[in-house]
């Protein structure tokens, strides 16, 4: 992933969700705000940000943009960016308690879990997004996929469950994650490989 960085954003210079997953990834690898790239990072997202609150005019991409930037909200900038894009979640709720699809909700529920608030909270006409995902499983224990019955791979239902399966943990992917501390740089000493230990007989 760093070595995508080309010193201001992640890999493809005109698309922002490269760098949203990065941010995600990254924040729980041991690197902080206080280092160029990830603050170089965190203001190319922010400017990514449409006037509606979203990303990509994307629920997925917003849910996934709230959970990336959540941890740096001591930063008014983000805190503001928080905040419209939480607006653009509830501008596109739907009267079912769920967005586009099961994954756009998966996603949506997300971003409402790293906001710390709670999915069964959000009620729109007597349903939550839990009840829309509820709806929406089928008799196999996976979600219902539209476009695979019309023929289209039938692999999106593995991706629709699964990113459901994570929303429904209760848990954002911050928290799902392992955290562990940024690798040391190699000493020229080193050169940069690792020694093999050698085996015995």
């Amino acid at each position: 992933i760093t070595d995508s960085f080309d010193g201001k954003q992640f890999g493809d210079a005109t698309k922002d969700n490269d760098d949203i997953f990065a941010l995600i990834v990254l924040q729980n690898a041991g690197f902080t705000q206080t280092e160029k790239m990830i603050s170089d990072d965190i203001s190319f997202i922010l400017s990514g940000q449409k006037e509606n609150g979203s990303w990509d005019y994307s629920v997925d991409m917003t849910g996934a943009g709230i959970e990336a930037l959540v941890s740096f909200s001591q930063d008014m900038q983000v805190k503001n960016a928080l905040a419209k894009a939480e607006g653009f979640l509830r501008q596109n709720w739907r009267d079912n308690g769920g967005w586009d699809n099961v994954s756009s909700t998966a996603w949506a529920i997300e971003g409402i879990l790293s906001l710390s608030e709670k999915p069964e909270d959000w009620i729109k006409n007597e349903s939550t997004p839990l009840d829309y995902l509820a709806l929406n499983q089928d008799t196999d224990g996976g979600m219902k996929n539209l476009s695979a019955q019309a023929g289209d791979n039938a692999n999106n239902k593995l991706w629709e469950t699964a990113y459901v399966a994570t929303a429904l943990s209760g848990k954002t992917w911050n928290q799902i994650m392992q955290k562990y501390e940024k690798p040391a740089p190699a000493s020229p000493s080193q050169g940069g490989e690792i020694p093999v230990q050698q085996k015995t007989e």
